[in-house]
């Protein structure tokens, strides 16, 4: 369900290892395709697996800039990761992706995690981020991906 209440869990033991010196199993990667970064599975992941919690900056009202939307209603706000926030930041977009975005919440408070669809290792993690992030800005898509929905920039 995309409705974080629905989402109620409290059990993600890969967000919060019981020994703080578990490394993440992803690997930050310079991209030759023009994309800059990219994240890549360093093992494989499950469908379903938590990747990562996608935080940064929570603001509002930002505008031009890559930010992700959360909340719903009259609770919107924006995660804003530019130089901050975690490894997820280097998620790029795919049209075709093997991740996505699902929000639930943990004690009390909305969070936003990437999920895995199956994803072998060596891959490049990727996720969809949806029309209202490209409708904002003047991007072109750089998946590649026969099914691109975003190649041309707006005009």
């Amino acid at each position: 369900s995309d409705d974080p209440q629905l989402n109620k869990c409290a059990c993600f033991p890969i967000l919060n290892p019981p020994n703080n010196n578990v490394r993440v199993p992803v690997q930050v990667a310079r991209c030759p395709s023009g994309k800059n970064n990219s994240l890549i599975a360093r093992c494989a992941f499950e469908r379903g697996t938590a990747i990562g919690e996608f935080v940064g900056l929570i603001t509002k009202g930002i505008e031009g800039v890559d930010v992700m939307m959360g909340g719903h209603d009259d609770t919107q706000y924006q995660i804003y990761q530019g130089r901050m926030g975690n490894y997820t930041r280097f998620i790029n977009h795919s049209c075709a992706p093997n991740a996505q975005f699902t929000k639930f919440v943990f004690c009390g408070i909305e969070r936003i995690l990437v999920v895995s669809k199956g994803i072998e290792a060596g891959v490049e993690i990727t996720v969809d981020y949806s029309s209202s992030y490209w409708n904002k800005l003047d991007k072109v898509c750089l998946c590649g991906e026969s099914c691109c929905r975003y190649q041309r920039k707006k005009g």
